[in-house]
């Protein structure tokens, strides 16, 4: 079978879904209890000096219903600053910042709530 037939067999399935349908079993097929990545984002200033930054995301539990933590690992410093997510279905996240400089966490707003430091 050449390679246009095989592909064409391979899209029927999904002509005979409609957008909803595709967009949930994709999500349904990306279902993770929990995830953990490291990332790396270069940034050039207008001298073209590259700043490197360096972090590792952890997840507890599936979208919607999770607890996250962003933690900074390079360089010096950003190192140790990390971000504290506990996601909730029905309302808005609740978000941490720990800056390690100045030895506080600080509540990040969600929705209209004050901003608070705490010591």
């Amino acid at each position: 079978m050449n390679r246009y037939a095989c592909l064409v067999m391979m899209a029927l399935p999904l002509c005979a879904q409609d957008a909803r349908q595709i967009v949930d079993e994709a999500q349904k097929r990306s279902h993770a209890d929990s995830q953990r990545y490291e990332g790396t984002l270069e940034v050039s200033d207008a001298r073209r000096k590259v700043s490197t930054k360096r972090w590792i995301y952890e997840r507890l539990g599936s979208a919607g219903e999770s607890k996250a933590v962003l933690r900074f690992t390079a360089p010096a410093e950003v190192k140790g600053v990390a971000l504290l997510i506990h996601n909730h279905p029905d309302r808005a996240s609740d978000q941490w910042m720990w800056t390690p400089a100045v030895a506080r966490e600080r509540i990040r707003p969600s929705g209209r709530r004050p901003d608070h430091d705490h010591s």
